[in-house]
């Protein structure tokens, strides 16, 4: 396979990765709100989150879940796909020191 081709299809599935993990931070959310604004029975500051998970809007709020849970999966795969080893030592190292810097 040429070099080129492999670098296309690698910014490719880089690219879907990302739209995975924006879909996945969003889409449960959108999802999940609108699960408890179609259940008249729950309320915000007395019921759990997880009580819309066994009732009438079940599909809906399970549905985001497990779709939440997929597309993040996959985002992180494309994460650390992206994040060599080089990036990812860096990273691990800039990121502790950078709260050691604010802190003091």
């Amino acid at each position: 396979m040429p070099a080129g081709h492999q670098e296309k299809k690698s910014r490719g599935l880089l690219r879907l990765a990302g739209v995975c993990g924006f879909l996945g931070a969003t889409l449960p959310l959108v999802m999940i709100v609108s699960a408890a604004f179609l259940s008249y029975w729950f309320r915000w500051d007395t019921n759990a989150l997880s009580d819309l998970g066994v009732r009438e809007e079940f599909w809906l709020f399970n549905s985001a879940v497990m779709i939440g849970g997929v597309l993040n999966f996959l985002f992180a795969i494309g994460l650390h796909g992206y994040l060599s080893k080089e990036r990812l030592t860096k990273a691990g190292i800039e990121f502790p020191m950078s709260a050691i810097k604010e802190s003091s």
